[in-house]
C-alpha cells in the first residue's frame, strides 16, 4: 500500500499527488502554496507547455479525474513517440465555464524535440490541445501551479526525478521561510 500522497499507476510506477503532502507537512495555503509551487516548478528548465481541453460534444464534460487520467496518458505517449523518458506535471484546472482541463509542463533530454506528433492522438480522443514552447519556466510554472493552491492537485511524473533543476539560484524563492509562516 504506497504511502498517503503517493498512488500507483498502471504500470506500478508511483506517482505523487501534490499539493496534499506537501500542504499537510508544510502547513502551507493559499497564496503561500501557490509560491511554493511557482519557486519549486519554476527551476525545472520546462521545454513544452500544453493546455489539453475536452469536446463537451463528445459526451460527458470530464471531470478532475478524467483530466487527471487523459493527461497522464498522453504524456506517456509522448514519452513512447520521442523513445526517452519525458518529465511532466499535470495540473487540472475548472476553467470559467465551470468546465475541466488540464495544464502539462514537459522537459525531455533533448533541446531540440517537440512532443506535436502525439497531438493527434489526444485530438481524436479527447478535443483540443495547446502546445507552445516555453519562454518563461518561472512564470509557467506559477501559471500552471495557480489552482492547486485552491481546488485541484498536481501530479508529478516518476520519470522527473531523472532531470536537474537549474544551477542558477538568482531568482529562488525558499518555499519556507521564518518570516512569512510565524
Amino acid at each position: 500500500m504506497p504511502r498517503r500522497g503517493l498512488r500507483t499507476s498502471r504500470h506500478g510506477r508511483l506517482t505523487s499527488t501534490w499539493p496534499a503532502t506537501v500542504a499537510e507537512q508544510a502547513r502551507l495555503t493559499g497564496a503561500h502554496l501557490r509560491e511554493a509551487w511557482g519557486s519549486f516548478l519554476g527551476r525545472i528548465p520546462w521545454q513544452w507547455f500544453a493546455t489539453l481541453t475536452f469536446d463537451p460534444t463528445r459526451g460527458r464534460p470530464a471531470s478532475r479525474a478524467v483530466v487527471e487520467r487523459e493527461a497522464t496518458w498522453w504524456a506517456r505517449l509522448v514519452a513512447e513517440v520521442v523513445r526517452w523518458p519525458v518529465g511532466w506535471v499535470c495540473a487540472p484546472e475548472r476553467g470559467r465555464g465551470g468546465l475541466w482541463h488540464g495544464h502539462l509542463l514537459l522537459l525531455g533530454r533533448s533541446q531540440d524535440w517537440s512532443p506535436a506528433a502525439a497531438r493527434p492522438a489526444w485530438e481524436a480522443r479527447n478535443g483540443r490541445i495547446d502546445l507552445r514552447p516555453v519562454q518563461d519556466a518561472p512564470g509557467i510554472a506559477l501559471y500552471t501551479s495557480k489552482e492547486a493552491a485552491t481546488a485541484g492537485r498536481i501530479i508529478l511524473s516518476d520519470t522527473l526525478t531523472q532531470y536537474q533543476p537549474r544551477a542558477s539560484t538568482a531568482n529562488f524563492v525558499p518555499l519556507w521561510t521564518k518570516d512569512t509562516h510565524d
